[in-house]
């Protein structure tokens, strides 16, 4: 049995190999490596070549081995995340064994799912957890009461095959990661059975290229200038002029609003990389008209002796918990219903700022740098590109739709 001190990376845990098989004099059945950069972290590597991250800390004063999960599943980042997340239950009075023997025991799936999924893992990880929880509620409800245990593959299936037939392709396939997800991060904490949720064959997903139409324009114009909603109203004008996703659109801040330079810097965007949006005349004008008024109300506030902070949110809620507008989706029924448009989703306004750079002439490159995707084959080509001609590429657009907004062919 060795034991060895090393840096815990992908590359060097892969490349440990499982321990000759001893004989009688030597004894000994697995090597033990210890993570030089966070302490107690060892990785146990079988001489059947399994290769599984422990914690070693002493648990009210005795020293304990407390796993952690099974290398590559769990990767190193993570493994000193939960050892670390291990170190914070100790010093807080609790025995992670004994929280591990206790989801061996059975929780429910709703009892997981709140208790340790949302609440340790989703809020803190994921920027989707609300979306996560959405599907909780409106497709799992069925299995809240099952134990994990109880819930098998074919109930699954019939599942994703209910949703597929209600609510279309696209969701069922949500639910079926977000199951997956869940019954792997049980695992990771302890549960002792297999995901079930593994190897179910997905939907098959059509893109969708829908936007808004030329003959369609006058009549969302009109809809949305009727909306009597003004945060909704100025936030779908915003949204087709920037063409930008829904979660950054809604939580937009003034401190990220450059009006000198005429740009809008996102910080937290889904590829992980800053991005620079290049603001429109029209969008500009929104955001200015939005800025005073917001601006006012502080300064009528103050001369009223009532204390009201600085502005932050460029769509401010008094209802929400973030404290921004949230779901904007009443309001875009009603100019739907009005407008006499049908099949037209909240996300097809981001797609229509594309579409119609593209129709007036812009490139790929272009259109990618303005809304903000990332690809490996282009990504050195965005790079390069400025946010001048960005800009000028969607002031064609914006002109070419205020035109149809208005009636002109």
């Amino acid at each position: 049995m060795a034991t060895e001190s090393v840096r815990f990376t992908k590359a060097t845990l892969e490349s440990l190999q499982p321990p000759s098989k001893p004989d009688d004099a030597k004894g000994g059945v697995y090597d033990t490596y210890r993570d030089s950069k966070e302490k107690g972290l060892v990785l146990i590597v079988s001489h059947g070549g399994a290769k599984t991250f422990y914690l070693y800390q002493k648990v009210q004063g005795k020293p304990q081995r407390i796993k952690l999960g099974a290398f590559p599943d769990l990767t190193v980042e993570r493994a000193r995340e939960k050892a670390l997340e291990a170190k914070a239950q100790i010093v807080a009075g609790i025995n992670p064994n004994q929280e591990r023997r206790k989801l061996k025991d059975e929780l429910t799936f709703s009892e997981f799912f709140e208790q340790h999924y949302l609440e340790e893992y989703a809020k803190k990880h994921k920027r989707s957890w609300k979306q996560d929880n959405d599907n909780y509620k409106l497709h799992l409800t069925s299995f809240k009461r099952k134990r994990l245990s109880d819930i098998t593959r074919a109930d699954i299936e019939k599942l994703h095959a209910s949703i597929t037939k209600g609510n279309g392709a696209y969701a069922a396939n949500r639910v079926l990661a977000l199951l997956s997800v869940i019954f792997t991060k049980a695992i990771e904490r302890g549960w002792d059975g297999s995901n079930p949720a593994m190897g179910i064959k997905k939907n098959r997903e059509k893109s969708r290229d829908r936007f808004i139409q030329g003959d369609e324009f006058a009549r969302f114009f009109k809809a949305v200038m009727n909306e009597p909603n003004e945060t909704a109203r100025d936030y779908f004008l915003l949204s087709l002029f920037c063409g930008q996703r829904k979660s950054n659109m809604l939580a937009m801040r003034w401190e990220q609003i450059d009006f000198a330079n005429r740009h809008w810097r996102i910080t937290d965007t889904k590829n992980g990389e800053p991005l620079i949006v290049a603001l429109t005349e029209p969008a500009l004008q929104i955001l200015e008209r939005r800025k005073k008024q917001a601006t006012a109300q502080v300064k009528a506030a103050k001369a009223k002796g009532d204390k009201l902070s600085k502005p932050v949110w460029v769509f401010p809620s008094l209802t929400s918990e973030s404290g921004h507008y949230e779901e904007p989706k009443s309001a875009w029924r009603r100019i739907c219903k009005r407008a006499k448009i049908e099949d037209l989703r909240i996300h097809d306004i981001r797609r229509t700022m594309g579409s119609y750079m593209a129709m007036s002439g812009a490139g790929q490159y272009l259109i990618g740098k303005a809304l903000g995707h990332k690809s490996s084959a282009a990504t050195e080509i965005y790079a390069r590109v400025a946010v001048d001609p960005v800009r000028e590429a969607q002031e064609t657009a914006a002109k070419r739709m205020l035109e149809l907004m208005a009636g002109i062919k």
